[in-house]
């Protein structure tokens, strides 16, 4: 059965509903809550999950989707919704003034998977599917997500398109593996570092891109230092980003990344800058010599 709602259009099948481009609000509400009435509410509901919730969704259609849901929370149906992604974003979108019952959310800070489960779940998965990767390639694909979620996703299904590229139809070599993690790199510069390091204040930027000098954990009173800034001043900047899930402590008086490849990024970031910066004084120069008197 299909519903338009806010932009958006809704299908609801056995126990799901999924949503894509379409039409008007109010439906959403009332095809889960016919949904509902074909169920038993004591011992049944419908759970909605979404996925990569942050500054990049669309507002208008996450506003009508939220009041529709609220609504039913009042109706005291049986009805539970799940959404996931980086808290900073997340943030962004729950202190959004229409949609402030989002607060009451109870909030789960999901960890770093430990490099057993990564390992087990690469195995599985890609003998599950037909292929095999010895001991090597586990071991790189395994190493290079850092637990991160998004990574394996991001690592497996990159090294993966790779050896089918390739024409590896039984296997993933350490060739592909390599190759997949490269990928998996700049994509998650792009889909998450960027929009994450964008979306801050011009000083918490900064003091990411000079713990990003340091190849490890950066010590605070130093990231302070380059600041020029007190230690106190500095420690305002630490405290949001651990609070954002940027950095995380690494011993007494030292911060790390916890973002996977954030280093390796705020370093294309900063030089692409200075390259850009380059250009400019280059081209300002020659404008101010095109403009000195006598010379054309």
């Amino acid at each position: 059965m299909e519903v338009p709602f806010a932009g958006a259009q809704a299908t609801v099948g056995f126990g799901q509903v999924q949503v894509s481009t379409g039409l008007e609000p109010l439906d959403i509400r009332h095809a889960i809550g016919g949904r509902l009435d074909r169920l038993d509410e004591n011992k049944q509901g419908v759970l909605i999950t979404l996925d990569e919730l942050g500054v990049e969704s669309p507002m208008e259609e996450v506003r009508a989707f939220a009041t529709a849901i609220q609504h039913l929370i009042r109706e005291e149906r049986n009805i539970a919704v799940v959404f996931a992604g980086i808290p900073s974003m997340v943030d962004d979108v729950v202190n959004d003034k229409v949609l402030t019952f989002l607060r009451r959310a109870e909030r789960f800070h999901l960890r770093n998977v430990r490099n057993e489960d990564v390992w087990s779940a690469f195995e599985h998965t890609i003998s599950e599917n037909g292929k095999r990767a010895d001991y090597g390639v586990l071991n790189a694909l395994t190493l290079a997500t850092h637990g991160y979620p998004f990574m394996i996703q991001l690592v497996g299904h990159q090294a993966w398109r790779i050896s089918e590229s390739a024409g590896h139809d039984d296997e993933i070599t350490l060739d592909d593996a390599q190759q997949g993690i490269e990928k998996a790199r700049d994509r998650i510069g792009e889909l998450v570092n960027g929009p994450a390091v964008d979306g801050l204040p011009p000083m918490a930027r900064a003091y990411l891109m000079l713990m990003a000098v340091d190849d490890g954990p950066s010590n605070t009173t130093e990231i302070a230092h380059r600041m020029h800034k007190t230690p106190q001043y500095a420690s305002v900047y630490r405290a949001r980003l651990i609070h954002e899930d940027y950095i995380k402590p690494a011993g007494r008086g030292y911060v790390e990344f916890t973002m996977p490849f954030m280093r390796e990024y705020l370093r294309q970031y900063a030089a692409f800058n200075q390259l850009e910066q380059n250009l400019e004084d280059m081209a300002l120069s020659i404008i101010e010599s095109a403009e000195e008197p006598g010379r054309r």
